[in-house]
């Protein structure tokens, strides 16, 4: 293992534990860690495609094929995932077990040499954003979109939709560094949430009527209100992030009647999706959504500071040598 980041669900896991109908299949203690990279140690008998040395990202997740859900193609609804960080030991180690599996499925990727580990450890966040934006949102050239939340998947999404041509990019937070970082990365205009015009300013700015496509990628139930009343008629809420257990959202049911408003969820990604990411990565800094790196040794500091929101996004990187380094590029490892 070369870096793994901390997800905000990682976090949950570490604060809350896994929920009780999921403990049969999350067994505890359990390695966590599902965004990572690294090089290629050793290799199983039969595997092909690899070699020793090879620099590499996972995808977080391999499907059974056989469920209900795989039968129809709804494959991140997989009764029998092979997941890293849960069902199988994630990457915040040194070492990390492939199933092969998920080789065989396309889900172990060779980066190369012209993006560096730390950016590669990003692809799965860029995956999930992927199928945020592009499968489920259906984001197209020329669409306004609002994402609400200043945090690292908020910075990703606003990326990949600049780079999908959308417009205007609407971003929306209350971390006052984060939103500047945003506009830097490629969002139009940038708001603060909390702030009694914000609705006022949305509005003002697409001429009355609502953004094609708001995303809600923070879990809070006032992000939910929002959206719901700054898509268009027409238009198309992604749920993102998930809320707190027992959360209830009072969107008007002839709103999305009358004015035809689709919502949709997004959760994970596909194998394809993420490899749709590894190709489009030389374009996007992905890096830039990691303001702290911690060795291994300092895991737990890490999750403290996600969890008491004193950092953006943690990579933890598996070797002092690796911290030294920085970024590894091709031969450097």
């Amino acid at each position: 293992m070369w870096g793994c980041g901390i997800c905000g669900s990682d976090v949950r896991l570490f604060r809350q534990g896994p929920v009780a109908s999921m403990m049969d299949r999350w067994p505890v203690p359990r390695i966590l860690g599902h965004e990572f990279s690294g090089v290629v140690e050793e290799l199983g008998s039969g595997t092909s495609g690899l070699r020793a040395g090879d620099r590499v990202a996972a995808a977080p997740a391999t499907w059974c094929g056989q469920c209900f859900y795989c039968r129809k193609g709804a494959r991140t609804l997989c009764l029998e995932p092979i997941d890293f960080g849960s069902t199988h030991p994630g990457g915040l180690a040194e070492y990390v077990c492939i199933p092969a599996e998920l080789i065989r499925q396309g889900g172990l990727v060779v980066v190369p040499d012209s993006i560096g580990l730390d950016r590669a450890a990003m692809l799965e966040p860029l995956g999930t954003c992927i199928r945020g934006l592009c499968t489920q949102g259906a984001l197209s050239e020329g669409n306004s979109v609002l994402i609400i939340g200043d945090g690292p998947i908020g910075l990703i999404q606003v990326q990949l939709a600049r780079l999908l041509g959308a417009g205007p990019i609407l971003l929306a937070g209350h971390h006052e560094a984060r939103l500047q970082q945003g506009q830097l990365l490629g969002a139009d205009e940038t708001f603060d949430s909390r702030s009694p015009d914000f609705l006022d300013r949305v509005r003002e700015l697409t001429e009355g009527r609502g953004v094609d496509l708001v995303v809600s990628s923070v879990p809070s139930q006032t992000a939910l209100e929002h959206a719901a009343v700054l898509v268009r008629g027409g238009g198309r809420i992604v749920l993102f992030a998930g809320v707190g257990r027992g959360s209830a959202w009072g969107v008007s049911p002839n709103r999305i009647h009358y004015e035809e408003i689709t919502i949709v969820g997004s959760y994970n990604c596909t194998i394809e999706e993420f490899r749709q990411g590894a190709e489009l990565a030389t374009a996007l800094n992905l890096e830039a959504v990691i303001d702290q790196r911690l060795p291994l040794a300092d895991c737990v500091e890490g999750f403290n500071l996600m969890a008491d929101r004193r950092a953006l996004k943690v990579l933890v990187e598996m070797s002092a040598e690796g911290l030294q380094a920085g970024p590894v590029g091709g031969g450097n490892e």
